[in-house]
């Protein structure tokens, strides 16, 4: 299965990060490391449609982000 990078929720990406495929060790791990953390974001948790709280969500992207980023750039 080929996973992408949602650019719309990752809007904060760098050019080279954004078209990385998951046709790498590294490539890979950003893959789906950035699918699970907008799925975990995105994720509707309650009948009521509770989802996270909106700063919680821009923590978790960026601690993705700077993960991300040592990964490609080291």
């Amino acid at each position: 299965m080929c996973e992408a990078i949602n650019a719309e929720f990752w809007c904060g990406l760098s050019p080279e990060i954004a078209g990385i495929e998951a046709d790498c060790v590294v490539g890979e791990a950003v893959v789906k490391l950035l699918t699970d953390v907008h799925a975990i974001c995105t994720r509707v948790y309650a009948e009521d449609g509770g989802a996270m709280e909106p700063h919680y969500v821009l923590q978790m992207k960026h601690v993705a982000l700077c993960q991300c980023n040592c990964w490609y750039f080291g």
